[in-house]
């Protein structure tokens, strides 16, 4: 009587499936990750001649790919009389790279001269990334 294949090389197809198994553990612990699909922000702060204006150039940075549209708003309570506005409010930085927005802060006549902080917030669905710059308003 012929003994069962699968029974008589058992200990050979543990030994195999045991065998696959560390390869492709090692294949994944030794595989480098690539860099998490994400955007930062990058601006500098301005100083605002009472009555009138200044643009600072925001800067949406692409980092792993990532394409997606980035809506920008202000985190931050601005001072009384100073209002701000950007062009264009939303940014699809090409994969890899940069978009730009151009952020106007304008102070109204009567505006007290103060130094203030300004947070830029960047949201993409879920993702969300800050930066503050420091502003003034100064007379004319």
């Amino acid at each position: 009587m012929s003994q069962n294949p699968i029974v008589k090389y058992r200990n050979y197809v543990f030994l195999a499936v045991v065998l696959v198994i560390c390869v492709v553990l090692y294949w994944y612990s030794t595989t480098p990750r690539g860099e998490a699909s994400t955007f930062t922000l990058a601006a500098s702060g301005v100083d605002i001649i009472i009555g009138g204006s200044s643009s600072i150039e925001v800067q949406v940075n692409s980092k792993g790919g990532f394409h997606s549209e980035v809506t920008l708003t202000i985190e931050s309570t601005l001072p009384s009389g100073v209002t701000a506005t950007f062009d264009p409010a939303s940014v699809t930085p090409p994969a890899n790279g940069r978009g730009t927005s151009i952020l106007t802060l304008a102070a109204a006549s009567g505006t007290s001269g103060t130094s203030f902080q300004v947070t830029i917030r960047g949201t993409s669905g879920t993702t969300t990334y800050d930066v503050t710059v420091s502003c003034r308003t100064t007379s004319p």
